[in-house]
Formats: C-alpha cells, structure tokens, sequence
C-alpha cells in the first residue's frame, strides 16, 4: 500500500525504463480495488434486506467496513459474480445509489459529486480531449487532459474537479458542447494539477479498465500514477 491525499492504494503495475537514466514508473489503484479478489459465495445466493444488511454481509470477513447507506428500502438480490467489489457495484445500482470508497470504510450515498464551476475549454485549460461515441448502445465517453486551475496559485477560489462532479466540455472543432460526469481520474500526487479524466454518461466495469490498462502500452516515466474510479 502506498498513501497519497489521505487514501491507500495498491501497486497495479510497475515499469522499469533506462535510456540517459534508470527509472522507476509505478501505477497504483484506489485500496477497494483488493475486493477484486475471488471469495468463496453459493452459487446463485438469493438475499433479501436493506442496504446496509446487503452490504455488510457481502463484505463480511474482509478488513473492509460498511460506514452507512443512504437508502432504508428492503429489495431482493441476486448475483452469480463471487466478486466482492462487483458485487457491491451491483447493490449501489440496486439501490439507486453510488458508492464512497475511503481508504476501508464504504459508504451508499444517493450521488457523488456536484456540478462543478470549471468549464474545459481550448485556450483556459485543455490539453487534449478524445471522444468515443457507442453508436449501438447510443453513449458517449471522453477522456481529458486538463490543467484543474483550483490546484494552481491565484485560483485557490476556482472549484477543483473531483470524482463523480458534473463539468462542461467544449471544443468548438470537435462539435463538443456536452456536461458529463467525471467517472475516472488519473493523476500524479505530485503534480495534481495535470490529471486525465475520463468524463461520459456511462461508466465501464472496473474489468474493463482493468484489462485496458495491461494492454496500454506505458508511454510516460511518471514517478507514480493513482487513479480513483466510480
């Protein structure tokens, strides 16, 4: 486990370079990412309760602890996944809720994030923006990269981008015009005012970052990267 800004993430990959000199790049992810892990369910288990008993009982003996859950409703649930951490994704969206991941406490709120101030536009504080656009299912996803002003001196008033926040991108060139929620964010403690964020209307399975990410071929020599996900 490393800590940064008060969370703990696991190393996910580490990279080794030598050209002038030797260098050591890592990639770590948030500490819930250890729920990936496989644990031992009955196939097919049928529950029922709130979401507080749901929660609890998934996560029951690991080092993991449930701090609420918004929602007082009573649903049934039913999972095939022995995944304890898409196990969980799937109650939050049972429950018509969303999941805080703080260090080892999880708590089921009704939304993350807030509509956020910042406007990423060409010129004020965008890098670079790619848009992918899912014709069959009708969604759309873009990944950033930004300058979050909030985290520069002089800007100590502007809102930083977090998690879960609604921001507006615009690129006049691209016909990009759109608010999206901030679903991922990469960045490097370090330098928390350059981060990639990934911004969309649907949010990809933590499989699917996963796989992607071992396939992404490394093309930096950051010190050390974290991301944090939805």
């Amino acid at each position: 486990l490393v800590q940064a800004d008060g969370q703990y993430f696991i190393f996910s990959r580490i990279n080794k370079f030598r050209n002038d000199s030797l260098t050591l790049s890592a990639f770590c992810e948030h500490s819930s990412y250890l729920l990936i892990g496989t644990y031992e369910f009955t196939e097919d288990d049928i529950l029922q309760g709130t979401a507080s008993d749901l929660l609890n009982q998934t996560i029951r003996g690991t080092r993991f602890n449930i701090r609420g859950a918004y929602n007082s409703n009573s649903e049934l649930y039913n999972s095939e996944t022995d995944n304890i951490r898409q196990r969980l994704l799937e109650l939050a969206d049972l429950f018509r809720g969303e999941l805080v991941f703080d260090n080892f406490d999880i708590e089921l709120v009704e939304r993350l994030g807030d509509f956020n101030t910042q406007t990423i536009q060409l010129g004020t504080n965008l890098l670079g923006v790619s848009e992918e656009i899912d014709y069959i299912n009708n969604e759309r996803s873009y990944e950033v990269d930004l300058v979050d002003l909030a985290r520069l001196n002089g800007y100590e008033s502007t809102q930083p981008i977090e998690l879960g926040d609604t921001v507006r991108i615009t690129d006049e060139q691209l016909a990009i015009n759109a608010y999206e929620r901030v679903i991922s964010i990469d960045y490097n403690p370090f330098n928390k005012s350059l981060p990639l964020i990934t911004v969309g209307t649907y949010v990809r399975t933590f499989t699917q970052y996963f796989e992607e990410e071992l396939e992404e071929e490394e093309d930096n020599q950051e010190d050390l990267n974290i991301r944090d996900t939805l």
